[in-house]
């Protein structure tokens, strides 16, 4: 799991989902971010707060999780 504080969106890898349509979305850098599904998921935060996140999930991701 990678936490990076500037990140619009929160990103899994494309092994937690499967048998979706492939969205293209292109990264800050330029490269090509293969998203193959998306969901909404809740985040439990110390055992009081819980959050609702949109998860993309996306091909390819160096990390399982992305937290952004």
């Amino acid at each position: 799991m990678l936490v990076d504080t500037w990140s619009a969106v929160t990103l899994a890898n494309e092994k937690f989902m499967w048998g979706s349509k492939t969205l293209q979305l292109e990264t800050a850098s330029g490269g090509e971010l293969q998203i193959t599904n998306a969901c909404v998921t809740e985040i439990i935060l110390g055992g009081l707060v819980t959050v609702r996140h949109i998860v993309l999930c996306v091909k390819g991701l160096s990390h399982k999780i992305l937290f952004g």
